[in-house]
């Protein structure tokens, strides 16, 4: 039988799933319909934010945003959930604005927190978005961060087939 281990004082959100062998340590957060992949482990007092995908074998040792999909050692982002997001029935609209998000905070260059003025006040203020406002303004421990030089946009992450495009 294969398991998971989900530590003390942590909450998991509804219809997250966590996949054999992944441990999530201490006083750690895992949002609603979030995946966290198998053998991945997660350091205390981390958050994974809903709908957010995180790829297996990684090391999640600062927050993941709502949305995004992330994977390595450390984990780093590599774009949005748009798989888990089409599933969820999120509209082709907020799933763009979504990726607008996403390429201020990890493709301009800026600040995480310079990121975060500039999606507030250039993109739309959806419900999708006030969510991962929320969650950017509440990161304690920093976030994923982008994926490293070198390693081409997906990174290690198996690119995705062009019909699970946006």
């Amino acid at each position: 039988m294969a398991m998971s281990h989900i530590a003390h004082d942590c909450t998991v959100g509804d219809g997250a799933i966590i996949i054999n062998y992944a441990g999530i340590t201490g006083h750690c957060e895992i949002g609603e319909r979030a995946t966290v992949g198998g053998l991945t482990g997660v350091l205390p007092f981390t958050r994974v934010g809903a709908y957010a995908y995180v790829g297996g074998v990684s090391k999640v040792n600062a927050d993941v945003p709502p949305y995004m999909l992330v994977a390595g050692n450390p984990a780093v982002a590599h774009g949005i959930n748009v798989v888990g997001l089409r599933r969820a029935g999120m509209p082709t609209a907020e799933r763009r604005v979504l990726q607008d998000a996403y390429s201020l905070l990890y493709r301009s260059g800026l600040t995480p927190q310079r990121a975060l003025e500039r999606i507030q006040s250039e993109l739309p203020p959806l419900p999708p978005l006030a969510r991962l406002v929320e969650f950017l303004a509440g990161a304690r421990r920093g976030i994923c961060g982008p994926p490293r030089r070198g390693a081409g946009e997906g990174g290690d992450v198996t690119p995705e087939p062009e019909s699970e495009r946006v």
